[in-house]
């Protein structure tokens, strides 16, 4: 492939390319101990949040694996919704494939939190080791440090901590899963039979979006890709979209006669989403543009982590307000650099293109889904952000710093990089032990969410109910 601007004697100065077989261990054995020293400590922990919509009190999956052509066949609530009014007012999510799987694991070790928490690390092992090697494939001129950094500091963002720790997550890590082999094994057709349509990753596509809808999102990664790989025209890249349109038609088919045309909005919507609360055009877009700020800021600034952002703690927002208004000027100018990148086969903007492409569905720009916002929508999106940080990092270096002295800067920017999110997200894992530390670490993190004052006060009445002790008992209460 022809080399990006970033590239340009990036090779020589980074890394010996005769060791990159050696520093490609070194970065996958990096990737799995990373997420060992982080999540080892959950198969100690319980289950939390949504863990019983798909898994612990949903009836269909605790069939086992005969009940799998059922779980095909209708809406993934179901088995916990258990009538037709509370499945048409809570939404009609369709993910068969990650239920199948909840439904295998009932099958040979019940309810067992350890086995689910195992399953979550494991997958997450995989993703970024897959990361890494689409990287590897796609920038093949890049040193393999670059794409190790950008691989290791993947794993250890600290959004991820509620996906690898929540078992019912096992839907974006297995979407993930699905998508990045997808779009790997495109890279490798796409390097040896460019005549032959991409049949192989359509069908591992599809994985993914019976793992998790949004997916569907990543068929417009297909010719961005394919056009950064350096192989062919438009016209052939447009031909390589017809198996994912075609399989993606089959999902929308499959869905449709599962669910029909539920949406997965949730039946109090204001509740869930602050876009059902807004008044006017001014506060809808406003509100829009806000919550885009936080896809942003939380997976560049990851800080104040919370389970839940639900109303009010992302508040109705004024278009004309500083916040809407500087959303709106920050998205205009990654929108130019993306347009203006992309011919040129600029990492920056692909990274920023891919960002946007992961989150689309979620992001509430579009339309409004049955959540504000939350922490598991960033899963993907945050390879993106880093892809285009690290490259304008190497950029910066080659053009400002091009002194050989000035070499490790980005190791350096990486590293601190790494401690930080390392710190953050080691910090974080240790809430979701179980659901009373994850709901009163909201009380901190998300003050405002009418969710999570109704969560802590439950779980006191809860616990309540069960004191012998009536002083403690009225305390709870009080």
């Amino acid at each position: 492939m022809a080399k990006s601007k970033v590239d340009k004697g990036s090779s020589s100065r980074i890394s010996g390319q005769g060791n990159d077989s050696a520093w490609r261990l070194f970065y996958i054995a990096g990737i799995c101990g990373v997420i060992c020293l982080l999540y080892l400590r959950t198969l100690d922990y319980g289950f939390v949040l949504d863990d019983a919509y798909y898994y612990v009190e949903n009836t269909v999956v605790q069939k086992g694996v005969k009940a799998i052509p059922q779980i095909f066949s209708e809406g993934s609530l179901n088995g916990y919704y258990r009538h037709e009014a509370q499945q048409e007012a809570y939404g009609a999510a369709y993910r068969p494939l990650t239920l199948s799987t909840f439904a295998l694991q009932y099958q040979l070790v019940g309810i067992n939190a350890k086995a689910g928490h195992l399953m979550n690390i494991l997958l997450a092992m995989m993703n970024g080791i897959l990361l890494f090697s689409l990287l590897r494939r796609l920038f093949s001129s890049w040193p393999v440090h670059l794409s190790g950094i950008i691989a290791l500091l993947f794993v250890a963002h600290p959004v991820h901590t509620e996906v690898v720790c929540n078992i019912k997550s096992r839907d974006e890590l297995l979407a993930g899963f699905f998508i990045l082999l997808s779009l790997r094994n495109l890279l490798n057709g796409a390097a040896v039979r460019t005549e032959r349509l991409p049949i192989a990753p359509a069908l591992l596509f599809l994985g993914a979006l019976l793992s998790k809808e949004s997916s569907i999102a990543f068929i417009a990664a297909v010719p961005l890709l394919l056009h950064y790989s350096g192989k062919s025209g438009w016209k052939s890249h447009a031909r390589a979209l017809f198996p994912f349109l075609t399989v993606a038609g089959v999902f929308l088919i499959a869905r449709y006669l599962a669910v029909g045309t539920g949406s997965s909005a949730s039946g109090d919507r204001i509740l869930y989403n602050t876009l059902y609360a807004t008044q006017n055009a001014s506060e809808l877009w406003g509100t829009k543009l806000s919550i885009l700020l936080q896809f942003l800021k939380q997976g560049v600034f990851p800080y104040m982590l919370s389970y839940d952002y639900s109303y009010n703690q992302l508040p109705v927002t004024d278009f004309l307000s500083f916040t809407a208004l500087f959303s709106l000027g920050l998205h205009l100018l990654l929108g130019f650099l993306v347009v203006r990148g992309i011919p040129h086969k600029d990492p920056i903007a692909l990274g920023i293109a891919l960002f946007f492409i992961a989150s689309i569905v979620t992001n509430n720009l579009l339309f409004s889904i049955g959540s504000t916002f939350a922490e598991r929508f960033l899963y993907l999106p945050v390879a993106g952000i880093l892809l285009a940080v690290a490259a304008a990092i190497s950029k910066l270096r080659d053009r400002l710093f091009a002194d050989r002295r000035y070499r490790y800067i980005l190791p350096a920017i990486a590293v601190h990089m790494m401690l930080v999110f390392f710190t953050i997200a080691s910090e974080r894992v240790p809430v979701w032990a179980d659901n009373s530390t994850l709901y009163r670490s909201g009380l901190m993190t998300s003050p405002r969410s009418a969710r999570v004052h109704f969560d802590v006060g439950s779980d006191m009445l809860a616990v309540a109910g069960t004191t012998v002790d009536p002083n403690e008992r009225l305390d709870l209460l009080n």
